[in-house]
């Protein structure tokens, strides 16, 4: 395989939080009720989107789920990414003292198989030194790209979603949501490699080593996409974003990644598969409360003038409580900013923030 540099950029996008008018009494706002709702605005501050309003959701109960960290076949994943090839040995490390990880590489492609895993092509390392940059944070992926969501003429985005999502299914996932897609269109990733192939301080640094070799001409096989992905349990996404708590455990959320291109999948990264072992029914708020709860949260903050809650979905979020590993239901809403987007988690069993 070539040796590449495949970039990511981490980032922070915070919002800035602040205060609203507040209301007289503690009876709950009814949200059907409230006159900054009919307003399409809680406070002078925070406007809220029909599609956070219109919300109809018909679950009135949720599981509850007792959860392990598992790790990924070596023998499925080999089967499914090195069919036809003349498959040596793995190479193989301990990753801790109960973990292994499986290492295999070939001239085309190379996979990390464990806790995570992690598989790349030597075509897509080109699309990811020139392509879409990931912007990540603790409660969530965000992309820049000049092209979402566009089909290219070697497939269209809806037929590399079912192929990617029957990937998934063989390596014994329920499903996979998709969050966003990004096109990765070979005429731009040309201009990009141009425009910087102009710069000396490049150059220099391609020469030592430190940037991608150059590629120079680009086609349209080198047309691709970029998925954002949610992984699936009990018809529920469970949430993004990774938190380190005080005792430096680690809580992972759901987010997976895949590159598409003429080929099929050029890309995919997976972190830990949650594995259920019990399950507990429980019920869940009313919706309608669920926003009471979130209005209630706004009140004697100071906000961002252009603040918007745009957008909520019900989702597991993924927490440890007396030393077990549980997804929980709960609401997450997108809040937009001038500074940025963040998201709020409300406990869909009592309406609490997470």
């Amino acid at each position: 395989m070539k040796k590449g540099i495949v970039i990511f950029l981490v980032g922070c996008l915070m919002g800035t939080i602040g205060c609203g008018n507040t209301k007289e009494g503690n009876e709950k706002p009814d949200p059907q009720q409230s006159q900054w709702q009919e307003a399409d605005a809680w406070t002078a501050d925070v406007k809220i989107s029909e599609e956070v309003l219109e919300h109809v959701e018909e679950r009135t109960e949720c599981e509850i789920c007792d959860v392990e960290m598992s790790v990924y076949d070596e023998e499925k994943v080999k089967d499914i990414f090195f069919p036809a090839s003349d498959f040596e040995d793995w190479r193989i490390s301990r990753y801790s003292e109960d973990e292994m990880h499986y290492y295999y590489e070939t001239d085309e492609a190379s996979v990390s198989v464990g806790s995570n895993l992690d598989y790349v092509t030597d075509n897509w390392v080109w699309k990811s030194n020139f392509g879409p940059s990931v912007l990540s944070n603790a409660e969530g992926i965000s992309y820049i790209s000049s092209s979402e969501g566009t089909d290219l003429p070697f497939c269209t985005i809806e037929d590399a979603e079912k192929d990617i999502k029957e990937t998934f299914r063989q390596l014994g996932y329920e499903d996979v949501q998709v969050k966003r897609v990004h096109s990765i269109d070979h005429k731009i990733m040309q201009e990009k490699e141009t425009y910087l192939l102009d710069n000396k301080q490049y150059l220099m640094e391609q020469e030592a080593g430190k940037r991608p070799p150059k590629k120079e001409t680009w086609t349209d096989e080198d047309d691709g996409y970029l998925f954002e992905l949610r992984v699936v349990v009990n018809g529920l996404p469970i949430l993004c974003g990774q938190r380190i708590l005080a005792d430096d455990t680690t809580i992972i959320g759901g987010e997976a990644f895949a590159g598409y291109g003429s080929e099929g999948i050029e890309y995919l990264q997976l972190n830990t598969k949650y594995h259920v072992t019990a399950k507990e029914t429980t019920s869940i708020l009313p919706y309608e409360e669920i926003l009471a709860s979130l209005e209630k949260r706004y009140e004697d903050l100071i906000t961002d003038p252009q603040t918007e809650i745009s957008d909520v979905q019900l989702s597991y979020y993924p927490i440890i409580e007396n030393d077990q590993r549980k997804l929980i239901p709960a609401w997450a809403f997108t809040e937009e900013t001038g500074n940025g987007t963040r998201y709020i988690y409300l406990n869909a069993v009592d309406g609490t923030e997470l």
